[in-house]
């Protein structure tokens, strides 16, 4: 899979909005940390997958997606069930490995999965962020074959370390929009799918063939 959230954490982040969030996983990693693969009697068991966007993982408890579903549904006589298997910084392969890792363990009625416009691009590359990343390549006769991702001798944590104080420093904060705007006018399609600002691979068929 490449990474995955830790099972059985328990943290608390003070976020730079002001909130300090409690961010609880179970045995295999996904929210809410009470979740099992036992489906409760006479409830629809729903599964997410996604990225960060669906995770929320700097989010409070009772403003993320799978929360705001849940109250949506709570006076339609519908007992919910939400399972959270999504995962910061997935792009689509990973999403896809993820399923086939916990649909047969958690047997889920329906599945949600949450796409962001730049999910599609790093399935060609075999990092992202700086970790490997398993990728699918087409093979002659036209069927998807996998290749894992490579090992690390050791394991950080994302957004660490001197290039967070970097990212995170005023000059960077000041020079941040115009550094995007030349990657996004030198890049590729590729590197404009990443920074999220290859919009038209969505609806221009050549743009998707490429």
């Amino acid at each position: 899979l490449g990474w995955v959230q830790k099972p059985m954490m328990d943290v608390t982040t003070s976020t730079d909005f002001g909130w300090d969030v409690r961010f609880v996983t179970n045995q295999d990693g996904c929210t809410p940390g009470s979740a099992t693969p036992d489906k409760p009697a006479n409830a629809v068991r729903l599964m997410m997958f996604g990225d960060s966007t669906t995770l929320g993982r700097l989010v409070p408890p009772d403003q993320t997606i799978h929360a705001s579903l849940m109250h949506a549904l709570a006076g339609s006589g519908v007992q919910l069930d939400i399972v959270n298997a999504a995962v910061q910084a997935y792009s689509t392969d990973q999403v896809l490995l993820r399923m086939e890792q916990l649909l047969g363990r958690y047997q889920p009625d329906l599945v949600f999965y949450g796409v962001c416009d730049n999910d599609f691009s790093a399935n060609a590359l075999d990092a992202f962020a700086g970790y490997p990343k398993p990728r699918f390549v087409l093979g002659d006769d036209g069927t998807l074959h996998e290749i894992p991702p490579r090992p690390l001798a050791s394991i950080g944590a994302f957004g660490s370390g001197p290039l967070k104080w970097i990212q995170w420093s005023a000059l960077y904060r000041y020079l941040q929009p115009a550094i995007l705007t030349l990657r996004a006018r030198a890049g590729d399609w590729q590197q404009r799918s990443l920074l999220g600002t290859a919009s038209e691979i969505y609806w221009k068929a050549a743009e998707m063939d490429r």
